[in-house]
């Protein structure tokens, strides 16, 4: 009966928080203010390979909060984010991935190509959480939603620099119907309870 009385507790937790809590969700418009944006590449570069990718990543987590500055010898540009300071170094890179955006728990960066050979990468900080990052670069280099949609993105562990902000919290039900619901629950069990003790009668 504890047992039972345990799950339930936990499932009605779990359903007034809204599940997991550690999931982040980054929207469009994306701006350099945008939180988990750690920089952005404006411009073509030669050659796309992990290997690559990776240093164009770790360029961007070099930058100083705020910081613009051309790269010698490339067609762009790099800018941090002017809000949030994130910096690390990236100890291992991962898989290329495709469009779909989502991405499963355990990667500390992900650098988005955006638009295959326009457009430019975006570099978010992931901080081992379960992701989802935006398919289209909107507002960074387009107006428009849906333009220069996401060619792939590749995944980087590392560390050394400050987590990411904490998301928001999740919103908290209303208070009126989270006790109503936990006392129908405590109702059912002492019902279960007299039904049970009428069956050993």
């Amino acid at each position: 009966m504890k047992t039972a009385f345990l799950s339930i507790l936990v499932a009605f937790g779990v359903a007034s928080t809204g599940g997991t809590l550690s999931a982040v969700t980054i929207t469009n418009p994306l701006t350099l203010d945008t939180q988990y944006l750690v920089g952005i590449l404006n411009g073509q570069p030669e050659e796309s390979n992990p290997t690559i990718e990776l240093g164009y990543a770790q360029d961007i987590l070099d930058l100083f909060l705020g910081e613009k500055t051309g790269l010698p010898g490339f067609e762009g540009v790099y800018e941090a984010n002017e809000t949030f300071n994130y910096s690390g170094t990236i100890t291992s890179t991962g898989p290329k991935v495709d469009n779909s955006g989502v991405i499963a728990a355990g990667w500390d960066w992900a650098l988005a190509k955006y638009d295959g050979q326009q457009g430019g990468y975006v570099l978010f900080a992931l901080n081992g959480q379960a992701s989802t990052i935006p398919t289209s670069p909107y507002e960074l280099w387009t107006d428009k939603p849906g333009q220069y949609g996401i060619s792939h993105y590749t995944l980087f562990d590392g560390g050394g620099g400050p987590p990411p902000p904490p998301p928001p919290p999740p919103p908290v039900p209303e208070g009126g119907a989270g006790v109503m619901l936990f006392g129908l629950v405590l109702a059912g069990m002492g019902l279960a309870r007299k039904v049970l003790a009428c069956a050993k009668a």
